[in-house]
């Protein structure tokens, strides 16, 4: 759906673009069941902002440039993180939200493209203390479908824990629509950083989607303790 060069590139353009998704988003994000953008955009937002306000002063270095330019990569890489994972391929995502965020609308041309019958599967691997990272990810045994159609993996996730907030579900899963949220990717390996969550059970569930958003089967459950 998204094309490289939707973010812009001015400074003063970056920062409109990042403050109108962070806007849009902040009414939506849990309807559209995606993290809260706060904790995505916000503080690179902040952070550029304050380094480019520095730029209007007539006796600004050459550090203050080196930070602005800086900061502004930050931004950038965030936002396309929080897009790429939570909004591009998301469903409940139409071209009218896509326009109101100045993101490139999905093009109705999928007519040859079907809904993804393969499964996925991953393996886990423990980086780091809080660090779960799903690797390998794959199709289960011989691909029998159109492989266009497994244009990425969404990967819907949740924690076992009797509070409910954050990532939180009270119960084991029985399938992925029991997760409360959902990440996509394309690579084969995603990483997710569960800080303040250590000892608690977290659970993945992985289907491929096609170019359209539109979802094959579940996997099983992978679950996993926050190390």
């Amino acid at each position: 759906m998204t094309r490289k060069g939707y973010i812009p590139r001015g400074d003063t353009e970056i920062a409109e673009f990042a403050k109108n998704l962070y806007n849009y988003t902040l009414s939506r994000h849990a309807g559209w069941s995606v993290p809260h953008p706060k904790d995505w955009i916000k503080i690179p937002l902040d952070e550029y902002e304050c380094c480019l306000g520095k730029m209007q002063n007539p006796n600004r270095g050459r550090i203050d440039i080196q930070n602005k330019n800086e900061r502004k990569m930050n931004l950038e890489k965030a936002l396309r993180t929080y897009i790429q994972g939570f909004i591009a391929r998301n469903p409940l995502v139409n071209n009218e939200h896509r326009a109101q965020m100045n993101l490139p609308v999905s093009s109705a041309n999928y007519s040859s493209i079907g809904i993804p019958t393969d499964q996925v599967e991953a393996d886990l691997a423990f980086p780091g203390i809080h660090l779960v990272e799903l690797v390998n990810i794959r199709t289960v045994g011989k691909p029998g479908g159109d492989p266009r159609a497994d244009y990425g993996v969404r990967i819907h996730y949740g924690i076992i824990d009797a509070v409910n907030n954050k990532y939180r579900i009270s119960e084991q899963p029985k399938t992925g629509d029991d997760l409360p949220y959902s990440v996509f990717t394309r690579r084969k390996k995603f990483r997710f950083d569960f800080d303040g969550e250590r000892g608690k059970a977290i659970c993945f569930c992985l289907r491929y989607e096609n170019s359209k958003g539109q979802a094959g089967p579940f996997s099983a459950i992978i679950e996993a303790i926050v190390p």
